[in-house]
This record gives C-alpha cells, sequence and structure tokens, in this order.
C-alpha cells in the first residue's frame, strides 16, 4: 500500500496539486478545485501515515484541512490529542501542526483543503475551545454540514464555489463552537505558528510588519519566532508573503476592486512590488490570472 501511503501524504502536503483522479489496488483519491478551496475524494483501505507539518518549506502554503467521514472510520492524533471519527463526524487538522492518521479497515471522505488565512477568519476564531476541532455526528446540524460539503465539491463552477465555501464556512463555525470543552478552554488557533499566522491575518493590511512586532504581540523574543518559522520550514518574511499574496489572490477572485487597491489592502506599499511578488508566485500577471479565472468561471 506504498501508493496509497504517498498519496494521502500528498493530500496533506500543502502542495498545488493538478485534479484529476489517482487509482491503485483497492483504493482511490479524486481531487477537484473549487474556488480557493481543493478537494480530495478518498476511498481507500487500511493505511498508516505521520506527517510532520509545517510551513512552506515543501512549496505549499499554511493550510487548513476539513475532514469529512462519509463512511468507514480514521484515527487522527494532533497537538497530542487522539481521536476516532466515524461516519459524519467531521475533523479539522492545522497544517502547521504534526499529524498522524490510521485506517484499519476501510475509509471513504471528503478531504477539503483551505488557505488557513482564511478559514480562521471564517470558522476558527468563533470562541475559546478545546484544541480537538471537532464536530461529532449525533450534533443536530452534523448531516446538513456533510450535506453542504459534498454539494461545494459537485459544484463545477469557482462562481457557485465561493458563495457555497462561505456557507459552508458558517456551519462549521457553529458546528465547532458547539463542541467547546468548557472546562480547557484554549485559543482555537494552537501552537506557536498558529498564533504567528493570526497575527500576520489581523495586520495584513500594515506595511512593514517584522518579526520583532510579532514577538511584542506574542509576548516573547524575536529569536522564538524565528525559530518558529525555522522548525515549520520557513522563515518569517516569507510566510508573510504567502499570506499576503493568497489573500490578495483570493480578493481578485471574488472582488472588483482595482488591482492597486487590492495590493495596498494586504500590505504592499509599491504596486509593482506587488506585481513582481504576484507573478512570481503564481505564473501570470495579476490582471491575468483575474480575467482567466473570470473566463473559466
Amino acid at each position: 500500500m506504498a501508493g496509497l501511503k504517498a498519496s494521502i501524504a500528498a493530500v496533506f502536503s500543502n502542495r498545488h496539486r493538478a485534479v484529476g483522479e489517482v487509482v491503485g489496488d483497492g483504493w482511490r483519491i479524486a481531487h477537484a478545485e473549487r474556488g480557493l478551496s481543493f478537494w480530495h475524494e478518498v476511498a481507500c483501505g487500511p493505511f498508516e501515515v505521520a506527517l510532520r507539518g509545517g510551513g512552506m518549506g515543501d512549496g505549499g502554503s499554511l493550510s487548513v484541512h476539513v475532514i469529512f467521514v462519509v463512511r468507514g472510520g480514521i484515527d487522527v492524533l494532533q497537538w497530542g490529542r487522539a481521536r476516532s471519527l466515524s461516519a459524519g463526524d467531521v475533523y479539522v487538522s492545522c497544517g502547521w501542526l504534526p499529524l498522524a492518521l490510521k485506517v484499519d479497515e476501510h475509509l471513504e471522505a471528503l478531504i477539503c483543503e483551505l488557505p488557513a488565512w482564511w478559514a480562521i477568519r471564517r470558522f476558527l476564531d468563533a470562541t475559546l475551545v478545546s484544541p480537538d476541532l471537532f464536530v461529532d455526528h449525533d450534533f443536530f446540524a452534523a448531516p446538513v454540514i456533510q450535506t453542504m460539503a459534498r454539494a461545494v465539491f459537485d459544484l463545477a463552477s469557482t462562481q457557485e464555489a465561493t458563495p457555497g465555501l462561505e456557507m459552508l464556512a458558517g456551519l462549521l463555525r457553529s458546528g465547532l463552537a458547539a463542541h467547546v470543552d468548557l472546562s480547557r478552554p484554549m485559543p482555537r488557533v494552537v501552537g506557536r505558528m498558529g498564533r504567528i499566522l493570526q497575527f500576520m491575518i489581523a495586520k495584513i493590511d500594515q506595511p512593514g510588519l517584522s518579526a520583532h512586532d510579532a514577538a511584542a504581540e506574542l509576548k516573547c523574543s524575536p529569536r522564538t519566532i524565528y525559530k518558529t518559522c525555522s522548525d515549520g520550514g520557513t522563515t518569517f518574511n516569507a510566510m508573510l508573503m504567502d499570506v499576503r499574496l493568497l489573500t490578495a489572490q483570493h480578493q481578485l477572485l471574488r472582488g472588483s476592486d482595482p488591482i492597486s487597491q487590492v495590493a495596498y489592502a494586504v500590505g504592499f506599499v509599491s504596486l509593482s512590488h506587488f506585481s513582481r511578488q504576484f507573478k512570481e508566485r503564481f505564473g501570470v500577471t495579476a490582471s491575468a490570472y483575474r480575467q482567466a479565472r473570470r473566463q473559466s468561471g
């Protein structure tokens, strides 16, 4: 099952993948892009894989993965907490934290990969909660969440996917908040890497953010910020640039603001600098990206 293990690892590796299908002996994984999200439909037998988590060291970006279990079961371990998921359960995995997955018999699931900055803004910042990031299948709205996830996966249009994701995020926000363990409250964005990311998202419109600014906000030393980013396979500046560019990408996709306004809104002080960085990151200019996505949508 080496091919299955590698394919499952790729789903959570924060890499940009082509749409399509990968099939092996007794397993299948289908990949699809829906707006700013990337989806994976998994049907497989037993496997076990451990992932180190991290940032952009492998060529991807910080992501959140939402696992919607359709049939079978899967054991997950993250942030020192183990949970066995069964049909109807929903679990949110933070891509900057180590993750272990194990399937003993059979699994059918949808996995939605989202930019971490978007997920934090939409449904991970709702409250102080235990770090389980979990919605139980017995929760009254769990079937609605599962149905909405399937509906977004089945969409073919970016224009339809964007409002679909917003509605799904609203359902997740309510479901996760309803599962708060009041005896052990802690920030939704667990881990120092998550708090650095949250700092960047909150201050994204401010030019010139530095590791020293983050250290002052998080009440630690700049060296701690540097080391945390290094352990995640990235640097503070590279991570900040990725957050700015991914936010700009989303604004170009869903809005009609002038490109200059989008650039300034995500913290760039120079339109030419933004243009160079955007083309280097996505392979096309911002204007060409917006035009191509609207034509394809």
